[in-house]
């Protein structure tokens, strides 16, 4: 009887794929990463020269003129520009974001990278090339970065045009994120809506055993995103949940404290 009750849950929350494949062999993916210039903070993205990669031959790279695309959005998940980075003969190179961004996309909250591909080069069956790597983050020139990976699928490219790939289910349900709220931290939760829908988020923080308080709700746009910042208080933990239709309503978290910050998945 256990068995079938769990397989009825899971029919009602999970009955799609964490995220839509977008259909065909021309299309290329990408999460939807952080951008963060504001207040001290500067993005890095570490680009792989994936056609290299997978083929083992880095003249590729040099004598195709392969570009590896930088779609950038704003919080609303508008499209505001791109821009197309040359890929040497090297496996990796450190994009940093700010020598990208100019009047025209100042206000980019997330970008995407899409990769060029050719099927006469590369023969990857019915995969699709998928960047979820990693961007890095420094806050008031520290010194050190804090390196986070892609979340998920987000958003598909196929030469010409996008369209967003994440999946949601019919009725709401609570994402719990698992770093507590603790030590007199300062903490940003960066939400993105994946989907081609507007999304419900409802923010929770717990105020003891099994009791929450609401904070706020808000609707998130299609391939937009919302920064919640909350200051934790010293000798008391708290935790945060989310109740929304996403699948995976999983947080980008940015903690600060005097001497330190870090950068993880919540």
């Amino acid at each position: 009887m256990n068995s079938l009750i769990e397989r009825i849950k899971y029919k009602i929350y999970l009955f799609k794929n964490l995220t839509a494949n977008p259909g065909k062999k021309d299309y290329v993916v990408s999460d939807l990463f952080p951008i963060r210039n504001d207040s001290g903070w500067e993005t890095f993205f570490e680009l792989l020269n994936i056609n290299a990669i997978l083929s083992a031959d880095y003249s590729l790279s040099t004598e195709s003129g392969y570009v590896a695309k930088f779609y950038f959005f704003d919080s609303n998940g508008n499209y505001l520009g791109f821009r197309n980075i040359g890929r040497t003969g090297v496996a990796r190179q450190t994009i940093e974001l700010k020598s990208l961004i100019n009047s025209e996309i100042k206000n980019a909250v997330l970008f995407a990278v899409f990769h060029e591909k050719s099927t006469k080069e590369l023969d990857i069956g019915e995969s699709l090339i998928a960047e979820r790597g990693y961007t890095g983050f420094e806050y008031k020139s520290k010194g050190a970065r804090s390196y986070v990976h892609g979340n998920h699928d987000a958003i598909a490219f196929n030469g010409t045009g996008t369209k967003l790939i994440g999946n949601y289910g019919y009725k709401s349900r609570y994402y719990y994120v698992q770093h507590p709220i603790a030590n007199g931290a300062k903490y940003e939760f960066l939400f993105v809506n994946t989907t081609m829908k507007n999304q419900n988020l409802k923010f929770q923080i717990s105020i003891g055993l099994n009791k929450w308080k609401k904070l706020y709700n808000i609707k998130l746009k299609p391939g937009g995103s919302h920064m919640l910042p909350i200051d934790s208080v010293q000798d008391k933990v708290a935790f945060l949940r989310i109740k929304s239709r996403l699948y995976l309503s999983r947080p980008v978290v940015f903690k600060r404290n005097n001497n330190s910050f870090d950068v993880f998945h919540g």
